[in-house]
This record gives structure tokens, C-alpha cells and sequence, in this order.
């Protein structure tokens, strides 16, 4: 598909419909200047979550009228607290049932689907599946159904197989990917390109490994950072990830939230680094010595594949997982050139987005003052 840019007049959007809300199952919508110029109504999926918390706050930031699809209504206040004054109208629901996905979608314009389950424990294999694949069906399918445009999809980087040189590009061919995680999005992107090949205005942006401030659970690029820090992992494999800082990724979903430009794909990835790389940067944002030594990848996949096997027994999370470990050494390298000219995307510094995540995780108590170095007084 060849990615095309638009030039779109912003349309100006009618209230939210007057609807009989069970109070029970949804906060009333009130206090949104709903009738802005260009304003948009739009339905979230995942607002509470990592990715999802910051691009409810990039759309309230921009003027635009949220609402959440939430299974607990308690954490709506708890995820927005740190990135906006305004919490968001809500509706009770699950993205595995499709009837309160449509209930939720009631009277909005667009949909951004960031709802997903990302872990690298096996344990969450039948949660993945059933969140970020039968979940990302439904989503989809009520948007389409219903009319809305623009239809945003949260994919992943994983989903795409690189060129024989290790390059991604957002219309690279679906993966195969084994690990639990990766299969589930790669079942969720098959879904998403089939409603693009109908022509639903299906706009999918696939990020690279997400790290920033305000991870309100500890997910996975958090976890690592605190992992490396603890000095849980002494050993690497020769490798790398592309990260991209998640105040960026929000400003470019927000960007996407423009109607009638038809399907479009953009690879989010940020900026690529050896592993080798990350630790020694981590290493020199906190002011600290982190060793750490590189090994080729044949001589650690035996002892990560038993990792694996013992991670379903055992009760504590390990620093290890095959599926991460894989990513690492695919070590594909993002070609992001069609977000930069659409969305004006552009990835800040990468010590700027280590230095917040690993100060972040220091307030929320996941480190220490003493492995957070210096970042304890300068941040």
C-alpha cells in the first residue's frame, strides 16, 4: 500500500448525542467543549494503560471529547492524575465483548484502539489472546460497521517481518512470530489489514519498545530498566531494540485522528540501539557503573529457553524471556520516514526518555535512590 498524504479541511463536530446512561456503567459527558472547531469524538480503548494514558492526555490536550471503554472505573482517575487536570467520561466495558464495545462507541466520530495485554510472561498467553486478538476483532469491526473514521489501531513492531537486511517498514509482511505476545498482535494486525483491503479507514501505527514516565503498573520496558539498575542482568546477548519515548507516540496518534484520508500504516520504531548500547546509557544518565558483559546469541538461547520452562512453575517473574530475547537479536532496524512526513514525527533524545523512566520508576518506588544514582536530586 503506498502512503499517500492528504491535505484535510478540520470539520467541526455536533454534541454528543443526549443518551439515557445507566449510572451504574458510564459517567455522565460533561464539561467538554465538545463544539470546537475541529473537535472530534472519539472512543478509547486501553486509556488507563501505558500508551493509552498518554494519548488520552495528547487528545484532551488538543481540544478533542474522550471517552473511555474501562473494565474498572476506579483506575480512570488514578492513570489521568499525572497527565491532565480533566478525567475523562467514561463506559464500562470490555473489548472481548462486543456489546459493550458498541454501547461505548455510541455517538463518537473515531476510535483509537489501544487496548492490549504486553507481557513477556507465558503465563498471560490465554489473556493476550483474548484481549489483544478477539478484542482487537471486535473493536474493529464495531468502528467499521458503525462508520467511524479514522479507525486507529495500536500494533507493534513485532508484528512485521523485517528485509533480509533487518529493515522495517510499515508495509512490511506480517510475522510469524512464536511467542505468545507477538502472536496475539500479529493475529490482531491480520485482522486490521483485511478491514484496510476493504478500504475502512483503518490507520495502524506500529510502535517500537515504549518507554517514558507515568507506567502506572510496571510493564515490561520499565521492568527491564529496573532489572538492568538491580543488576539482574549482568550478561546480554549481541542485539538491539528500537524505542520510542511515549509522549512522541501519543503526539503521533493524536496526529493520525484526522477523517478521510482511507487506510494508511506508519512504523513508529524511534530511535535503534544495541543492548550493549542501552545498559551503557543507563549506565551514564543515573552516573553510575553497570557491567555487563555481551555474549553471542547462540551461547545464552539454551539457558533462556530453560528460563522459559521455569518461568511456568515458579511464582516470581525471572529477568528472562525467549520472546524478548528474540527481538533483541532480530535487531531490526525502523524506517519512520513516512510518520516524520505525515505526523512530524520525530523521536527527542534517547538519554531524555531514560533518564524519565528510570526517575519515574525511583518516585513510584520499583528502584532505589542508590541505583538510581543521581537522578534521585536532578530530575
Amino acid at each position: 500500500m503506498r502512503l499517500v498524504r492528504i491535505p484535510i479541511r478540520p470539520r467541526c463536530a455536533i454534541p454528543w448525542p443526549d443518551q439515557e446512561q445507566d449510572a451504574d456503567t458510564s459517567r455522565a459527558i460533561e464539561g467538554f467543549a465538545v463544539n470546537g472547531y475541529g473537535t472530534v469524538r472519539v472512543l478509547v480503548t486501553g486509556g488507563t494503560g501505558f500508551i493509552g494514558s498518554h494519548c488520552v492526555a495528547e487528545l484532551l490536550g488538543r481540544g478533542h471529547a474522550v471517552r473511555l471503554l474501562v473494565r474498572n472505573p476506579a483506575r480512570v482517575a488514578r492513570s489521568s492524575a499525572p497527565l491532565q487536570k480533566e478525567t475523562p467520561a467514561y463506559s464500562v466495558g470490555d473489548v472481548s465483548d462486543r456489546a459493550s464495545v458498541e454501547r461505548a462507541m455510541a455517538g463518537c466520530d473515531a476510535v483509537l484502539h489501544a487496548a492490549a495485554v504486553y507481557s513477556l510472561d507465558v503465563r498471560d498467553a490465554d489473556a493476550m489472546r483474548r484481549i489483544n486478538a478477539v478484542g482487537t476483532l471486535n473493536v474493529l469491526n464495531a468502528a467499521g460497521d458503525r462508520g467511524l473514521d479514522p479507525i486507529i489501531h495500536v500494533s507493534s513492531h513485532v508484528t512485521l517481518s523485517p528485509t533480509h537486511d533487518g529493515l522495517l517498514t510499515a508495509n512490511a509482511a506480517v510475522a510469524s512470530p512464536l511467542g505468545a505476545y507477538s502472536a496475539s498482535k500479529a493475529d490482531a494486525e491480520r485482522a486490521a489489514r483485511s478491514l484496510q483491503e476493504r478500504g475502512l479507514p483503518v490507520v495502524i501505527g506500529y510502535p517500537g519498545a515504549v518507554f517514558g514516565p507515568h507506567d502506572m503498573r510496571l510493564g515490561e520496558s520499565t521492568r527491564f530498566l529496573c532489572d538492568v539498575l538491580a543488576g539482574r542482568m549482568p550478561v546480554i546477548p549481541r542485539g538491539g531494540i528500537c524505542i520510542v519515548d511515549v509522549r512522541d507516540l501519543a503526539a503521533a496518534f493524536a496526529t493520525m485522528l484526522e477523517a478521510g484520508q482511507g487506510p494508511r500504516r506508519y512504523l513508529l520504531g524511534g530511535v535503534q540501539v544495541s543492548l550493549a548500547g542501552l545498559v551503557d546509557l543507563v549506565a551514564e544518565v543515573t552516573d553510575r557503573r553497570i557491567r555487563r558483559w555481551v555474549l553471542p546469541p547462540w551461547a545464552l538461547r539454551p539457558g533462556v529457553r530453560l528460563a522459559g520452562h521455569l518461568q511456568r512453575l515458579l511464582p516470581v517473574r525471572l529477568p528472562l524471556s525467549e520472546e524478548g530475547f528474540d527481538t533483541v537479536v532480530r535487531n531490526a532496524r525502523p524506517d519512520d520516514s513516512a510518520a516524520a512526513c505525515d505526523l512530524g514525527f520525530s523521536p527527542r533524545d534517547l538519554h531524555d526518555t531514560l533518564a524519565d523512566t528510570c526517575h519515574w520508576a525511583y518516585r513510584r518506588g520499583w528502584i532505589s535512590r542508590h541505583r538510581v544514582g543521581r537522578l534521585a536530586t536532578t530530575r
